[in-house]
């Protein structure tokens, strides 16, 4: 699961969610610092938070593709802090500028993505916030499918099939990231033990196409176990 979620965690730029070469340093000052220009703040507490997310995901991704082996207290004492910052600086850009979607699905994101490294309890409380947010997000922007990826795989995660299921559909459509809704579809049928679907599901995500870190996720399911 945890591959996979790094997998939906790169869907691009439309999303977006960039994944820097390496982490790279602050080009703002921390969100307290911003003078409270409603004109020029909003943006700012945005370009903050993406950065902060970011460092986030560049983190946990380096972590769940072995390229470090550890994740101790203090670098979870980091990632946690980034996820921090950033949720504070969308909080304030919404209280700027309160039908940002941006700032909500930034906040979906970055509740959805703490959910993923909680315990099973932790993790229900933090799904329901992202849910939330993900649902305003769609509510600002319907043009805007993105959202809908992260409420089926929050319902996948939350073994809801039949609501996944539906939401896919719904994106299968409307031609939406065609790659990343069967690779969806296959983690659905894994955790459904059906194996044989899941393959399919997997083999079609690599046949419409989809972002290299998805491809790369449905190329390992099909490739199996290594020793």
């Amino acid at each position: 699961m945890a591959r996979f979620a790094v997998a939906l965690f790169s869907l691009g730029a439309c999303i977006p969610i960039p994944t820097p070469a390496t982490p790279q340093a602050p080009s703002q000052p921390a969100c307290y610092d911003l003078k409270e220009e409603k004109d020029k703040v909003a943006p700012l507490f945005l370009a903050r938070g993406n950065e902060a997310r970011d460092r986030a995901l560049y983190a946990e991704n380096q972590r769940l593709m072995g390229s470090t082996t550890t994740f101790g207290d203090a670098v979870f004492a980091v990632w946690t802090s980034e996820l921090k910052e950033a949720r504070d600086c969308y909080d304030r850009a919404l209280r700027v500028l309160p039908d940002s979607y941006d700032a909500e699905m930034g906040l979906g994101i970055i509740y959805f993505l703490a959910g993923v490294r909680s315990d099973a309890n932790g993790a229900l409380s933090l799904y329901s916030t992202a849910r939330q947010h993900f649902g305003r997000s769609y509510f600002l922007r319907s043009d805007q499918h993105d959202a809908l990826l992260y409420l089926a795989f929050i319902s996948i995660l939350e073994r809801r099939f039949e609501q996944a299921n539906q939401i896919l559909d719904h994106l299968q459509r409307v031609n939406h990231r065609p790659g990343e809704v069967m690779v969806l579809r296959g983690y659905a049928a894994e955790l459904s033990r059906n194996p044989s679907q899941a393959r399919q599901h997997f083999q079609k995500a690599i046949e419409v196409g989809a972002t290299s870190s998805t491809l790369s996720y449905a190329n390992l399911k099909l490739r199996g176990p290594q020793p």
